[in-house]
């Protein structure tokens, strides 16, 4: 994914199987003050970030890097898009795909 416009959400991919709301908050709330968070299917996340400054720094220095608490590095990018996806809808999505796989309608 490339990196578009910088913006407070960052989306990021690589991570662990098994990966947890309280485990996602709790490593990479070390980099900075993260307002909202979404868990979405295979090892992939985006984080809001108070500020553009805090996910600026986050993604120009984790992007490839091994975080503290993780064997693997984890790939990010800025998401770019204004604000325009808000975190209800990713984990909505996110939601509708876990269900779908499971066969529900």
């Amino acid at each position: 994914m490339d990196n578009p416009a910088p913006s407070q959400r960052v989306y990021m991919t690589g991570l662990p199987p098994g990966m947890d709301q309280a485990r996602l908050l709790s490593i990479f709330g070390a980099y900075g003050k993260i307002e909202e968070s979404a868990l979405l299917q295979n090892g992939a996340a985006i984080l809001k970030f108070s500020t553009l400054d805090e996910a600026t720094w986050f993604v120009h220095n984790l992007n490839g890097n091994m975080p503290e608490g993780l064997t693997t590095p984890v790939t990010l990018s800025s998401l770019g898009l204004g604000g325009l996806l808000p975190l209800a809808l990713a984990a909505a999505l996110a939601a509708a795909a876990v269900l779908a796989a499971a066969g529900c309608p």
